[in-house]
């Protein structure tokens, strides 16, 4: 059972479907540093022209805004909010019922995230490292093919 409206939650998967994205980024600064494996985050966003939805989502979700100047000439400035790792998948979970577009990519970034609680700390195996690498090519396909 969810926290939010359902009215509330509806509107915003729409916003996601059309202006948001579901991602997961490969980070491989801890492998020098470290001697590491990389790591895997899953990260949700939107970007609008407008504050209100960026805010909104900060306000239910928490995560972080910021402001994108346009790359246009005559582009408007971009606001921005996202949210990383457990907190994406909370989002995901929370919106997943009412995604239309985006909603295989949700999945994915709750799997993700999933097998990272189940994982514990340390170094990762390398066929744990192989799964969450295919579930990061996996939504980066599906972004790319607009799906």
């Amino acid at each position: 059972m969810s926290l939010y409206d359902p009215v509330t939650l509806a509107y915003i998967a729409g916003c996601l479907d059309s202006d948001g994205f579901f991602t997961i980024r490969r980070d491989t600064r801890s492998m020098k540093a470290k001697s590491r494996t990389p790591t895997h985050v899953a990260m949700v966003g939107l970007r609008q022209v407008t504050p209100h939805v960026p805010h909104l989502l900060c306000e239910l979700f928490s995560g972080h805004l910021g402001i994108t100047k346009p790359t246009a000439e005559r582009g408007r400035d971009m606001i921005g909010w996202h949210v990383t790792a457990r907190q994406a998948a909370v989002v995901c979970e929370a919106v997943l019922p009412f995604l239309r577009i985006k909603p295989d990519q949700a999945r994915v970034l709750i799997e993700l995230q999933a097998r990272k609680t189940l994982g514990g700390r340390g170094r990762v195996p390398d066929i744990e490292l192989a799964e969450r690498d295919r579930l990061a090519v996996l939504v980066q396909t599906m972004n790319k093919r607009g799906v």
